[in-house]
C-alpha cells in the first residue's frame, strides 16, 4: 500500500533541503531525518492499534513498531548524534554522505512498513532524488559522483529559455498589463528581468549548488545521465 502522505511530504522536504544551497543544510536534514523515523514508527503503531496514544521514548517506538534490529541500532545511534548536535555540542555536525545513508535507511524502513508499493504514487523527481541520494551515500563510488557532477555542471543550461522564463518578473509598470487570455484574465504584454532593489540579495544559480532544483526541472535528463553512468560501471 502507498505510504501515508505525511511521510512522503516529510521525505520531500528533507531531500529538498539536502540538495539545496542553504547554510547548515546537512544539520537540518539530519535532524528532520530523525524526526521522520519517529513519525514512521508512531504512524505504524497507530495503524496497529488506533487507541494507542503513541507517546513513548524513541527506543520504545522502534521496538513497538517492529523496526528490524539492524536498522533499529543505526537509528538509535543517529538519534543520539542528533541529540548531541542539537542540544549538547553545536560544533557537532554531519556531512552529505551521513545524510544520504540516513535517507536510504529511512526508505528501507518505509518499504518494510508499507510494502513494495509504498512509493507508487510519488512524483518522478522524488524517485530520481533517491537515485542521486544513493550516489552520495557510502555505497556510491567517488569516480561516478565526480563524473555526475561534471555532467550537471556542463550539461544543465540555466540560461535556457524555458528556465529563464521562471526567473523573469513582471515589469513594475502596470500599464503593460493590457492583454487578456481566453478566460479574460489580464496577462503581461512584456516580461523582462527586473533590476534588483538595494535591499535585495542576488543569489547566483549553480547546477551543483542547486541540485534540488535541477532534479525537479530536469528529471528525465538526470535519469539519463545516471543510466549512462551505471552502464559505464
Amino acid at each position: 500500500m502507498p505510504a501515508p502522505a505525511q511521510i512522503i511530504n516529510s521525505l520531500e522536504s528533507i531531500l529538498g533541503i539536502l540538495f539545496s544551497n542553504i547554510h547548515y543544510k546537512e544539520r537540518a536534514a539530519y535532524i528532520l531525518c530523525d524526526n521522520l523515523v519517529e513519525l514512521c514508527c508512531r504512524i505504524k503503531i497507530k495503524e496497529k492499534n488506533p487507541k494507542d496514544n503513541v507517546y513513548r521514548k524513541f527506543y520504545q517506538s522502534l521496538n513497538d513498531s517492529n523496526v528490524p534490529k539492524s536498522l533499529s541500532r543505526m537509528f538509535q545511534d543517529r538519534h543520539n548524534t542528533r541529540n548531541d548536535m542539537q542540544h549538547d555540542d553545536l560544533r557537532t555536525t554531519v556531512d552529505i554522505k551521513e545524510n544520504a545513508d540516513f535517507v536510504l535507511d529511512i526508505i528501507s524502513l518505509i518499504r518494510k512498513f508499507w510494502g513494495k508499493y509504498a512509493f507508487q504514487n510519488v512524483d518522478d523527481w522524488l524517485e530520481c532524488s533517491f537515485r542521486v541520494t544513493r550516489l552520495y551515500s557510502s555505497t556510491g563510488k567517488m569516480s561516478v559522483k565526480k563524473r555526475f557532477e561534471y555532467y550537471i555542471q556542463n550539461e544543465i543550461d540555466f540560461t535556457s529559455e524555458e528556465l529563464t522564463q521562471k526567473l523573469l518578473t513582471l515589469s513594475d509598470e502596470s500599464d503593460e498589463m493590457h492583454d487578456v487570455d481566453e478566460n479574460n484574465r489580464l496577462i503581461p504584454t512584456q516580461l523582462r528581468k527586473r533590476i534588483p532593489k538595494k535591499y535585495e540579495l542576488i543569489i547566483p544559480v549553480n547546477s551543483k549548488e542547486s541540485l534540488g532544483l535541477v532534479i525537479q526541472e530536469f528529471t528525465q535528463h538526470i535519469n539519463q545521465i545516471l543510466d549512462e553512468l551505471e552502464l559505464e560501471e
